[in-house]
């Protein structure tokens, strides 16, 4: 399956449910699925591929995570407010709005992978950072980092991230934010809903929910809200 076909599917007014969301998921990001230049495009978040990289397969993480494979999810694939609408089995229904954080750090790894097939790992670059500061960063060779410097870092990043999203036109709403948890153990970053408690409680969603985007590791924490 490509990305036409999958976005056609996802578009269906009848909606997908979450076990044929991972299945379709599964399918598509397969050993050999995708060429080299549609893995490229992907990294880059090029259109369409955007739409999947930001908002599909983060929604998939987060229905898995939730044990939501019988809720049927219904994706508007527009610019509309919220990203997905989320029915589940008991007749409830979540409006879910997607944002990502450590958008830096993603977009300079995703330019080295497709330049060089290779990445220098974390880096401590900042959502916030200027020009000089990511080219400063950048100029450095690669270093170990400390728990202490991954945790501040990316729990910065999502900090910024909800700032964004703070708006009363989600009032009601709950929000899934997507970021890279790889470089630490899912131990270390139980921290996070504690560091992170003052920021979403100034937010006007309902329930926010952290999500880590790698396809190989399920880690999630609900931040807001006592839904699950």
């Amino acid at each position: 399956m490509n990305v036409t076909e999958l976005l056609q599917r996802l578009t269906d007014p009848h909606g997908v449910k979450g076990s044929e969301l991972q299945a379709l998921l599964d399918g598509y990001y397969a050993e050999g699925n995708r060429s080299a230049k549609e893995k490229s495009d992907d990294r880059s978040g090029l259109r369409p591929y955007k739409k999947i990289r930001d908002e599909v397969s983060p929604i998939d993480r987060f229905l898995r995570w939730a044990g939501l494979a019988s809720a049927t999810v219904y994706f508007p694939m527009d610019n509309t407010v919220p990203d997905c609408t989320i029915l589940l089995p008991t007749g409830q229904t979540i409006q879910l709005e997607v944002t990502t954080a450590g958008s830096r750090e993603r977009k300079r790894t995703a330019e080295q992978l497709n330049r060089e097939g290779i990445s220098r790992g974390f880096s401590g670059l900042r959502d916030d950072a200027t020009r000089d500061e990511e080219q400063e960063r950048l100029e450095q060779p690669p270093q170990m980092y400390s728990t202490v410097q991954a945790i501040d870092t990316i729990s910065k990043a999502i900090s910024l991230s909800l700032a964004k999203k703070n708006d009363r036109k989600y009032e009601g709403m709950a929000l899934l934010v997507a970021v890279d948890l790889v470089w630490l153990g899912p131990e270390r970053w139980k921290v996070l809903p504690k560091l992170l408690k003052s920021d979403v409680d100034r937010l006007p969603f309902s329930e926010v929910y952290l999500i880590h985007k790698d396809r190989k590791d399920l880690l999630g924490f609900q931040l807001k809200g006592t839904r699950f």
